[in-house]
C-alpha cells in the first residue's frame, strides 16, 4: 500500500471521520463543518474516499472490489450487505498464507468488523484492531483527501471500509443524495480502465471530475467554502 503526504499536518478538514475497528464493529465518529450541505459533502467524501482506495490498495484488490460495488448499485441488496460481498471477495484474493493468518486473527467469536455502529465515546473499552482517519479538504479549487491508518491488518480493513463507509454514508443522505452518490460512484468505476488510477494525481483528478459533473447543478446547496 503507498500513501502520498498527508494534508492533516496543515489543514483543517472539512469533514473528518474517525474510524475505530474492534471485532465485529468498527465505530464511526464524524466532525464536519456546520455550514456544510450534510448530505452532498458525505457524497462528495465517498468519491474522494473511493479514489483512495483505488489508488493505495493492493493491485489484485481492484478488480474484485470494483465488480462487487458494481453489481451492488444495480441490485437492491441494502447498504449493510456490501461489506460482507467484499470481504468474500477479497479474501478469495489471499495466499495461502494471508488465509492462515486471517483465520487464525478471526477465530470466532471474533469476527472481522463488517458492520458499523456510532462512537458514543466508550471505544477505549473495546479491543481495537485498527483505527482510520479520513479528512475531506477544497485547495485550490480541487477536492481532495487524507487518509491516516495505524497498524494492523490493513490487507482486510482497508476494503472493508469501502463498504462500511458506503453503509454510513447512505444512512445520513436523502433518496436524491443516493442516487447522486450512486451515479459518482458508477462513472468513476467506469474511468478506471481508462485511466491512471494507480497515480495520485490522475486518482484524485478523475474524483473531481465525477463530483463535477454530478454535483454541478447542486452548487447553490453548497456553501462558498465548499463551492
Amino acid at each position: 500500500m503507498k500513501w502520498p503526504p498527508s494534508f492533516m499536518l496543515y489543514k483543517r478538514p472539512l469533514l473528518r471521520i474517525q474510524i475505530t475497528y474492534g471485532y465485529g464493529y468498527a465505530f464511526f465518529k464524524c466532525q464536519a463543518d456546520s455550514v456544510a450541505d450534510e448530505g452532498l459533502h458525505f457524497v462528495i467524501a465517498y468519491v474522494l474516499f473511493l479514489a483512495r482506495f483505488f489508488y493505495a490498495c493492493e493491485k489484485r484488490h481492484v478488480v474484485p472490489v470494483a465488480s462487487v460495488l458494481t453489481d451492488h448499485l444495480q441490485s437492491y441488496a441494502p447498504p449493510n450487505q456490501l461489506t460482507s460481498d467484499i470481504l468474500q471477495a477479497v479474501y478469495r484474493t489471499f495466499t495461502k498464507m494471508e488465509k492462515s493468518a486471517f483465520d487464525d486473527q478471526f477465530k470466532y467469536p471474533l469476527l472481522p468488523p463488517t458492520i458499523y455502529a456510532e462512537d458514543l465515546g466508550d471505544v477505549d473499552s473495546i479491543e481495537g484492531i485498527g483505527q482510520y482517519t479520513f479528512g475531506m479538504f477544497k485547495k485550490s479549487g480541487c477536492w481532495q483527501c487524507d487518509l491516516q491508518i495505524s497498524l494492523g491488518f490493513n490487507l482486510v480493513l482497508l476494503p472493508l471500509t469501502v463498504g462500511l463507509l458506503y453503509n454510513y454514508v447512505t444512512d445520513r443522505i436523502t433518496d436524491e443524495e443516493t442516487a447522486i452518490l450512486k451515479a459518482c460512484i458508477t462513472d468513476f468505476l467506469l474511468l478506471i480502465p481508462s485511466s491512471n488510477y494507480r497515480s495520485y494525481r490522475f486518482s484524485t483528478k478523475a474524483a473531481n471530475k465525477v463530483i463535477h459533473n454530478h454535483l454541478g447543478a447542486c452548487r447553490e446547496r453548497l456553501p462558498k467554502r465548499f463551492a
